[in-house]
């Protein structure tokens, strides 16, 4: 048995080294999004080991465990800024619905109790469009339906709450994409002050050529953001979709980084929204965000139930920053 937890521990140790090299190869990046996983693994392992007085092999469990749990923490403790006092909470989701899905009903359904402000649904072909447009309560005010898996649909509450006010929706493209994919976009008035959204899918990076587009349009996507922050009448910027990233990804950087973006699922735990089959599991990962610049804070953020997408939605309320 030791020599299966030491094997066990080695390989989980490796594989978190090799996360982080993600940049060099799309399936080396694969092994850095199942840090919760090793970090289980390698807390088992240690104390295995520990117990049975295998002090090296303990130690390097341990050090596989602090990497991490160093790049874990922020999901479970760290937090967020507090509201402005009497701030209207702006609440968010972003669901990938899955084109192939037909339990429509059920999905509108469920949207039409959100009580969302703001909806970014993902992977809509025209019969997913002609759905959402009978959501209670809520109208479809831009979309793109495709034939694939990169249509995209708005859906904002009808009539709109007091304090928060769609001004205008519009769709941007990578200008150098052959893909065309669409990205919505949106500015929001809250309380007064305005607020751009913005709602993407990214190809998924499987395979040397979807990889690499990934990782462009997370970059160009890091841009988009920047340029609107850098507007002088736009105070925030909110990137929210199905990113077909984790945290950990290589291509992460490119787009938080860039903008200045606060991940909501800090302090907030793992989260985890794809594939629907493993999430029960604990074997899921967080790749649908929703992402805010430091002028917002993050009050709530949940997960949605499974409602026949191979993904959960993302309800997140969000308010100013007091500070």
């Amino acid at each position: 048995m030791d020599r299966l937890v030491t094997a066990g521990a080695t390989l989980a140790v490796l594989a978190s080294i090799a996360g982080f090299l993600g940049r060099f190869h799309w399936a080396i990046d694969l092994l850095g999004h199942q840090r919760r996983f090793y970090a289980v693994a390698l807390l088992l392992a240690a104390v295995w080991l520990l117990v049975r007085r295998r002090w090296t092999w303990s130690a390097v469990a341990g050090l596989g465990l602090a990497i991490n749990a160093w790049l874990l923490w922020p999901m479970y403790l760290g937090g967020h800024a507090e509201p402005v006092e009497g701030a209207t909470t702006l609440r968010v989701v972003t669901f990938n619905v899955n084109t192939d899905n037909t339990n429509h009903a059920a999905v509108v359904d469920w949207l039409g109790q959100t009580d969302a402000d703001v909806i970014a649904v993902l992977e809509v072909d025209r019969l997913w469009v002609e759905s959402l447009k009978t959501t209670p309560g809520y109208r479809v005010p831009r979309s793109e339906p495709r034939s694939d898996n990169f249509g995209v649909a708005m859906l904002v509450r009808d009539p709109m709450p007091a304090g928060v006010q769609l001004m205008e929706s519009t769709m941007h493209y990578h200008p150098d994409d052959r893909y065309r994919l669409p990205t919505l976009g949106a500015t929001i008035r809250l309380n007064g002050r305005d607020l751009s959204l913005i709602a993407a899918h990214p190809l998924p990076p499987m395979g040397g050529t979807y990889a690499e587009w990934h990782s462009k349009t997370m970059r160009w996507l890091g841009e988009l953001a920047a340029e609107q922050t850098g507007k002088p009448e736009i105070e925030a910027v909110v990137v929210a979709g199905d990113l077909n990233a984790t945290p950990f990804s290589h291509a992460w950087p490119s787009l938080v980084d860039k903008a200045g973006l606060i991940n909501s699922q800090r302090g907030h735990g793992w989260g985890a929204t794809w594939p629907d089959h493993v999430v029960p599991f604990g074997l899921g990962i967080p790749i649908d965000h929703v992402l805010h610049s430091a002028s917002l804070t993050t009050l709530d953020r949940q997960v949605g139930p499974s409602l026949g997408s191979d993904h959960h939605a993302v309800i997140v309320d969000l308010a100013w920053s007091a500070e």
